[in-house]
């Protein structure tokens, strides 16, 4: 009972802890804003009923606010990385602001043909989210995956940022889930151009952008040597039944969508040389693999589910289950996972 007690103690002492930093980074914040804007704290229900704490700015009177999701700034300065001052200032340089003349979402939601130009789709999970999708229109897929709808607000090198459709939105503008689904039909792809590397490329990549982040130079002899094509890609990348790649796009946000994209699977297919095993790594990509040879699918659903569990981050799940295409009818279906082989295809 004694070691309950101080184990409780400990965590209370750690909520303390956090509230006074939080309130700390607010009023930071609060200082660099003009003086009419209000800043807010909020807890915001995230993909797969993840609830998160968010940073709202509110000025000019707008009718639709942008969040900033303080976890990744809370921890910085927690970590001592940074100072309260600084996070502050990186919030307010990565916020849409109306007085630089940035847009303002509220005039871009009632806009209706400005909305045509945004509106994009979304892969997320049918069963982890029936709570929010409730109060959205979206569009099933197969019988474990859903397809929400959301609108572009902000994106570059330093932020994306977008606005979820409601059942409201659709609405107000008069249009059906089937014209939403047109328009993000054609926005996505070219918003978000699909990208596939092998999983070999991915490895390099991830490997640069690490030295980079540690500073690291290497002698060029030996980065040629490293970053060798032939060293990463021995002769199982002539072997198509082994070879895999990941597929996303250029931005690497929402990239599992890419699998809905006019002609991505069929290209793909044709690539590995027949029809493919999809595994869903998270919302933002999926592991594409050529499915001959590799007839155990209840065992691969097995490790797709445990990587989730412990790899993923909660919010970022997008199914425990593994998918095929089947190149010859174009056809894409659930084959292993969650309640098991009833596939559901589209």
């Amino acid at each position: 009972m004694r070691k309950e007690i101080m184990v409780n103690r400990g965590e209370t002492e750690k909520l303390d802890v956090r509230k006074r930093k939080i309130e700390a980074l607010k009023k930071a914040v609060e200082k660099l804003c003009p003086v009419e804007s209000k800043v807010e704290i909020q807890e915001m229900r995230k993909n797969n009923g993840i609830v998160k704490l968010g940073m709202v700015i509110d000025g000019k009177g707008k009718m639709i606010n942008p969040i900033i999701y303080l976890e990744p700034y809370l921890e910085r300065i927690e970590e001592g990385d940074s100072s309260v001052e600084e996070m502050a200032k990186s919030i307010i340089a990565v916020y849409p602001n109306p007085y630089r003349g940035e847009a303002d979402m509220g005039s871009i939601v009632q806009d209706v043909e400005l909305v045509k130009e945004k509106m994009i789709f979304q892969l997320v999970s049918l069963e982890r989210n029936q709570e929010m999708l409730s109060h959205m229109p979206y569009r099933r897929i197969g019988d474990d995956l859903a397809v929400i709808y959301a609108l572009l607000w902000k994106k570059d090198c330093s932020a994306m940022m977008t606005v979820k459709v409601n059942q409201e939105h659709r609405k107000f503008w008069g249009m059906s889930e089937e014209e939403l689904w047109e328009l993000a039909k054609v926005n996505t792809p070219r918003l978000f151009p699909v990208e596939m590397k092998s999983i070999e490329d991915v490895m390099c990549d991830l490997l640069r952008k690490q030295l980079e982040a540690e500073e690291i130079v290497l002698d060029e002899k030996v980065m040629d040597e490293l970053f060798n094509p032939n060293k990463w890609q021995t002769d199982v990348k002539e072997n198509h039944n082994l070879q895999m790649y990941v597929l996303s796009n250029q931005y690497g946000a929402w990239g599992a969508s890419a699998i809905l994209y006019p002609g991505v699977l069929r290209k793909a297919a044709k690539k590995l040389g027949g029809d493919l095993l999809i595994l869903p790594s998270s919302i933002h990509e999926v592991i594409l693999v050529r499915h001959e040879n590799i007839g155990e699918y209840d065992k691969i659903a097995e490790f797709v589910k445990e990587i989730n569990q412990k790899e993923v981050l909660p919010e970022d799940v997008l199914s425990d289950s593994v998918y095929r295409y089947e190149e010859k009818n174009a056809s894409f279906c659930r084959i292993a996972g969650n309640r098991g082989k009833d596939a559901g295809c589209i």
